[in-house]
């Protein structure tokens, strides 16, 4: 089934799902400040759409992804927006979403445990499936580090496909042992 999909923050470390979804035939519309580095290759089955927008911007960040979606809502949503304009982002989107939107809140774990600011800074849209993924770190042999692109790309495409209310990537615990 093909899906429309909004992901904000996409030509990062996001840009491997971006990849996988459009390889699934699935319409992704990427929001960044740098776009065309999200394009996926012209061999792969799906849309590709390219918003130039900074969610340090979020009312020209909405009506971006408003003109681009000549009036179609999206069903989809990953948005990977940093404080403090994730909850200016995610209420502006809200418009742009279907009553019934799954969407995904991507949280970072570098500064702060994400757990701790999820009930302040996560935004609960009624009616639609939220779902946070909380990247933590890898630990091999006694050595940390952070997770890869494709890992995190991998984790929050997993997340859109079993709709959970909280998927961590990697570990978040025991804390003290970040990278």
């Amino acid at each position: 089934m093909t899906r429309r999909v909004l992901m904000v923050g996409a030509t990062g470390m996001l840009r491997p799902a971006v990849h996988a979804l459009t390889h699934r035939g699935h319409s992704v519309t990427a929001v960044s400040r740098q776009p065309g580095r999200a394009t996926p290759p012209s061999t792969i089955p799906g849309e590709f759409t390219a918003v130039s927008a900074d969610w340090r911007d979020p009312e020209s960040l909405t009506d971006a992804v408003a003109d681009a979606a000549h009036g179609h809502l999206f069903p989809t949503a990953v948005v990977w927006v940093h404080s403090p304009y994730r909850v200016a982002v995610m209420r502006g989107l809200a418009r742009l979403l279907t009553a019934d939107a799954v969407v995904v809140q991507v949280w970072g774990s570098a500064s702060h445990d994400p757990r701790d600011v999820l009930d302040s800074q996560g935004v609960d849209l009624p009616g639609r499936t939220m779902c946070h993924v909380m990247l933590g770190y890898v630990r091999l042999a006694g050595i940390s580090r952070w997770l890869s692109s494709a890992e995190i790309s991998d984790g929050v495409v997993h997340a859109l496909d079993a709709a959970e209310p909280v998927h961590v990537v990697g570990r978040i615990d025991p804390w003290q042992q970040r990278p």
